[in-house]
């Protein structure tokens, strides 16, 4: 759900697990907050507990560049 309160799960669309991927989490003002390692799979689930509220921008990308960007809200 968006906002969030414990947990966010990105997920990739298609039919097959995508190969390394890796998600990356940002401030507004575009600091990293959080870069996952490489992971294989359709979907990922984030802890935001160490995030304070507000607004951060995320981005997921494989080997072959961006497969999804956008926001996310924590409340």
């Amino acid at each position: 759900p968006n906002p969030a309160k414990e947990k966010i799960i990105f997920t990739m669309h298609g039919n097959r697990p995508v190969q390394k991927i890796r998600l990356n989490i940002f401030n507004v003002w575009g600091s990293p907050i959080f870069i996952s390692p490489h992971f294989t799979g359709n979907s990922y689930m984030y802890g935001t507990g160490s995030l304070l509220p507000g607004i951060y921008f995320y981005s997921i990308h494989s080997n072959s560049g961006i497969i999804k960007n956008g926001k996310f809200i924590i409340e």
